[in-house]
C-alpha cells in the first residue's frame, strides 16, 4: 500500500474525479457533434479537434467551481486531528455522484436542445420550470426524447459506476510530517497549489478577460463555433445577462437622443409628445367600418414549411393555396423565437429584450389592437388548446385588454391529449362555436394554435402522409387551419371578419447557415376577408408582426393612436425589419441578413440564401442595418421600461 500525507491523498481523489468527469463531458459533447453536425458543413477534422479542445476548457471551467468544496473541505481538515481520511473520502464520493449527474443530464438534455432550437439551453428556458407540469409532460409525452432520456441516466449511472471504482481503488497509508510548523507549511502550500490550479480552470484564460462565450469562435462555420460552449456555461452566461436586465453593452453604447430622433425619422414621426414620444394619432377614415377581427398565431410555422414536400405531395396545401388568395406577405418576420413573444408583438407591436419574456411585464401596460378594438365597441376573447396559466399568459392577456379567454380549463377533459391541451381541430370547432353565439357587438379573437409543437398529438391516419412525426404535425396543422377556414368563412359572421393568419415564430426546418437561425424569424403572414374580394394580392414589402397592429387599424379606417414600432404596410414601407432570438439581435431587407450575437459581440452580414458572411466585403452595408436595428431595440426597450406604450 503506497504511503503519502492526507492532503496528498485528499487532492489525488478529488483530480481523479474532475479528470474522469471532463472525460464523460467530452463522449457527450462528441455525442452533441454527432446528432447536430449541419449536413450541408464541411467536415474539417482539425477545426473539429479544436473545437473539442476549447469544450474541454468550457468544462473545465465547470468542474473547477465544483471542486470548490471539496478542495476547502481538504483544506480543513487536513489540519485536524481525529479525522478519519476514509470517512472524508466517502463524503467527497457522495458529493460528486449527486452534483456531476445533474450536470450530466442536463448537458446530453442540451443534444436534444439543440436539434430543436440550433442554440445551447440557457436561462430562459429555465423559466418553463415554474410550470412543471405542463413542462414536464411536454417532455414525457414525446416519444423522440425518450432516446435522450435513456442515454442520459445510462451517462450518468456510469459515471456512479466509475466514482465508485475510483473511490473503491483510491487506499493508501497516511504518514504525516512529524513536525508541526513543517506540516502546517506543506498543507499551506499543497493547497495554495490546487486552489491556484483550480482558480485558473475557473478563469478559463490567461488572457485579460475571464472565459466567455466568445472564446468558442474561432471559424467561419457556424457550427464549428457551437462546439465549445456547454448547457451549464450558457446558462450561467445567459442568467447575468438577464440579471443585467439584458442592456447589453452595443444598446448601452447607443445614445438615445441619437437613437430616437433616428427612429421619429424612420418611422416618420412628425411631432415629439415628451411623454410618448413614439405617439402619433391616425385620424378616422371616410369609410371606417366595423368587422370582426381574427388572429390566429400558428404555432412554430416557418416560411420553409409551405416549400415542403413529401411523397410527392406538399406539406402545407392549404397555407400555399392562400397566398393567392389572400393579402400575402412575402417578406415577413416575427418578432422573436418563443410564443410569448408572437403573441406580445402580433397584438401589441413590441419586441422582446432577448432573453427577458414579454408577458412577465407590469399589469395593464399596452394599447394595441384589443385596447383599440375595445375602444371602437369590440369585444375581446381569446382561445388556446392548454392551460392559460404558462408563460403567465392569463394574467397578462386579462390585464391587456382581452375580456374571456377559453382554455383547458373550458374543454371536456376527455378532448384534452396531453399537456398542451387538446387538439388544434377540437380547439377552431369550440370557438366558432362559441363566436357564433356573438350577436351584439363585433369581436376581435385571436386563436392559438398548438399541435405543432412536440410532444406532438396528431390522428393515426397522419402517419401516411410521412414516416416523420415533425412532418405529420406540419400537414396535421395544416389541415386543422384548412377546416377551421373553409368552416369560419361560410358562417354568418365569417363573411364580416377579417381573418389574420400568421406564425408565432418559425423553427429550426432544414440547415442552418448563418450564425443566427434565420428561419425562427421568417415567417408567413396572410390578411383574408370576404370584404376585399377582387382586391387581394401577393405584397412583397417587407413587415413583422410588430406592423399588424397598425396594418389592421388601417383596414378598419377608425382612428386610432399607434405608439409602437410599427407601420401600415398598406400606407408606407420600411426600409428594413429588425427582430431578435434569446441571443441575437437580426435585421432584414430584401437581400442582405445582417446579425449581431450578443454572447461573442461578432457582427455578420449575409446575403440571403448564402451562408458566407460578406461584412468585410460590405462593411458600409452593415453599418446602416446595425444602427437601424441597434436604434430600434434601444427605444423598443426604453419604451416599454419608461411605458411610453400603456394607455
Amino acid at each position: 500500500m503506497p504511503r503519502t500525507s492526507k492532503i496528498i491523498y485528499f487532492l489525488k481523489y478529488i483530480l481523479k474525479i474532475h479528470l474522469t468527469a471532463l472525460f464523460f463531458l467530452t463522449v457527450v459533447r462528441i455525442m452533441f457533434v454527432a446528432v447536430n453536425f449541419p449536413s450541408d458543413a464541411p467536415f474539417v477534422f482539425s477545426d473539429l479537434v479544436h473545437a473539442l479542445t476549447i469544450g474541454v476548457k468550457f468544462d473545465n471551467h465547470g468542474a473547477s467551481y465544483i471542486a470548490l468544496i471539496p478542495l476547502f473541505t481538504a483544506f480543513v481538515v487536513c489540519f485536524l486531528k481525529n479525522v478519519y481520511p476514509q470517512k472524508i473520502i466517502n463524503f467527497f464520493k457522495g458529493y460528486f455522484v449527486t452534483v456531476y449527474p445533474l450536470v450530466l443530464f442536463l448537458s446530453v438534455s442540451n443534444v436534444k436542445y439543440y436539434s430543436f432550437f440550433g442554440w445551447h439551453i440557457n436561462y430562459e428556458a429555465l423559466g418553463y420550470l415554474k410550470f412543471f407540469g405542463t413542462t414536464a409532460g411536454m417532455i414525457f409525452e414525446d416519444g423522440q426524447n425518450y432516446p435522450y432520456i435513456i442515454v442520459a441516466l445510462s451517462v450518468c449511472v456510469a459515471f456512479v459506476f466509475a466514482v465508485k471504482r475510483i473511490t473503491q481503488k483510491h487506499t493508501a497509508e497516511i504518514v504525516e510530517i512529524q513536525d508541526p510548523k513543517r506540516r502546517i507549511v506543506f498543507n499551506s502550500l499543497m493547497i495554495i497549489f490546487a486552489a491556484g490550479i483550480c482558480f485558473i480552470g475557473m478563469r478559463g484564460s490567461f488572457q485579460r478577460y475571464v472565459l466567455k462565450v466568445s472564446f468558442a469562435s474561432f471559424s467561419d462555420i457556424p457550427f464549428y463555433n457551437r462546439i465549445g460552449n456547454n448547457a451549464l456555461f450558457n446558462i450561467i452566461e445567459t442568467y447575468k445577462q438577464t440579471a443585467k436586465d439584458v442592456d447589453i453593452q452595443l444598446l448601452k453604447d447607443a445614445e438615445l437622443n441619437h437613437a430616437l430622433d433616428f427612429v421619429r425619422k424612420e418611422l416618420s414621426i412628425p411631432t415629439v409628445d415628451t411623454l410618448k414620444p413614439l405617439s402619433r394619432h391616425i385620424e378616422k377614415m371616410e369609410k371606417a367600418s366595423s368587422p370582426n377581427v381574427v388572429l390566429v398565431l400558428m404555432e412554430s410555422m416557418t416560411l420553409r414549411n409551405l416549400n415542403y414536400e413529401t411523397n410527392g405531395m406538399p406539406l402545407t396545401p392549404f397555407l400555399r393555396s392562400l397566398r393567392d388568395s389572400a393579402y400575402y406577405f412575402e417578406n415577413f418576420y416575427s418578432a422573436g423565437i418563443h410564443t410569448n413573444n408572437g403573441i406580445c408583438a402580433c397584438m401589441y407591436g413590441f419586441t422582446p429584450n432577448f432573453l427577458t419574456p414579454c408577458m412577465n411585464q407590469p399589469s395593464d401596460i399596452y394599447t394595441g389592437l384589443p385596447y383599440e378594438l375595445k375602444r371602437h365597441g369590440y369585444g375581446t376573447y381569446t382561445f388556446v388548446t392548454s392551460n392559460p396559466q404558462f408563460d403567465n399568459m392569463n394574467s397578462f392577456l386579462r390585464d391587456n385588454n382581452i375580456d374571456v379567454i377559453y382554455s383547458q380549463y373550458d374543454y371536456p377533459q376527455e378532448k384534452v391529449v396531453n399537456r398542451f391541451g387538446v387538439r388544434d381541430d377540437y380547439m377552431f370547432d369550440f370557438g366558432i362555436e362559441k363566436l357564433s353565439m356573438l350577436k351584439d357587438k363585433p369581436f376581435f379573437a385571436m386563436f392559438l394554435t398548438c399541435s405543432n409543437h412536440y410532444p406532438f398529438a396528431i390522428p393515426e391516419e397522419y402517419s401516411e402522409r410521412s414516416e416523420i412525426v415533425d412532418e405529420q404535425a406540419i400537414a396535421y396543422a395544416d389541415d386543422a387551419l384548412k377546416m377551421f377556414f373553409e368552416k369560419a368563412v361560410n358562417t354568418e359572421w365569417g363573411k364580416n371578419t377579417i381573418f389574420v393568419f400568421v406564425a408565432d415564430h418559425g423553427s429550426k426546418r432544414g440547415e442552418n447557415i448563418y450564425d443566427m437561425a434565420y428561419y425562427y424569424n421568417r415567417i408567413p403572414c396572410y390578411v383574408y376577408s370576404e370584404l376585399f374580394a377582387g382586391k387581394m394580392r401577393r405584397m412583397d414589402k417587407i413587415g413583422g408582426q410588430i406592423d399588424l397592429f397598425p396594418t389592421i387599424m388601417g383596414l378598419l379606417g377608425h382612428d386610432y393612436t399607434n405608439n409602437t414600432l410599427g407601420i401600415d404596410l398598406f400606407k408606407t414601407e420600411r426600409r428594413y425589419i429588425y427582430f431578435v432570438s434569446d441571443e441575437h439581435l437580426g435585421c432584414a431587407d430584401y437581400e442582405y441578413f445582417y446579425c449581431y450575437n450578443i454572447a461573442t459581440e461578432k457582427n455578420f452580414l449575409y446575403k440571403i440564401g448564402s451562408g458566407e458572411d460578406i461584412i468585410l466585403q460590405n462593411p458600409e452595408k452593415a453599418a446602416d442595418m446595425k444602427k437601424y436595428a441597434v436604434s430600434m431595440m434601444k427605444i423598443n426597450n426604453t419604451a416599454v421600461k419608461k411605458r411610453w406604450i400603456n394607455p
